[in-house]
């Protein structure tokens, strides 16, 4: 099972391409039925982000790895308050065009062993 942007819950921690400005990317309906769209949200009122600048996954919180374009900066979709803005994004993959994906794991790690299950050292390797 896969999740795309487009699916209502997804969420990806996100950054712009210089990594000034860090925020939640998120789907929005908001367009009305059938026009789905990207939100950057989270970004402190006092960041400005320019209309095309590259949006991408942060690596925070370990789901999405760093670096992956997510889409470019459209223009400011709302302002809350002083508090926060929130920019509309292009995505950048249309995913009813996707005709092959790649799926990314993370690399399987062996298990530390603890000092007491290895084996005893020889007096022949003590210096």
């Amino acid at each position: 099972m896969v999740h795309t942007w487009a699916h209502p819950e997804f969420r990806a921690s996100a950054v712009t391409a210089q990594g000034e400005v860090l925020g939640i990317v998120a789907p929005t309906a908001d367009d009305g039925p059938g026009l789905q769209a990207l939100e950057f949200r989270g970004v402190a009122y006092r960041d400005t982000v320019p209309e095309g600048t590259l949006v991408m996954t942060s690596g925070l919180g370990g789901v999405y790895p760093r670096g992956i374009a997510i889409g470019r900066v459209s223009g400011v979709r709302r302002e809350e308050l002083g508090w926060e803005r929130v920019y509309r994004l292009t995505p950048a993959v249309n995913p009813g065009l996707v005709g092959h994906v790649l799926i990314l794991t993370r690399p399987v790690v062996p298990a530390l062993q603890s000092a007491d299950s290895l084996p005893p050292a020889s007096q022949d390797s003590l210096p």
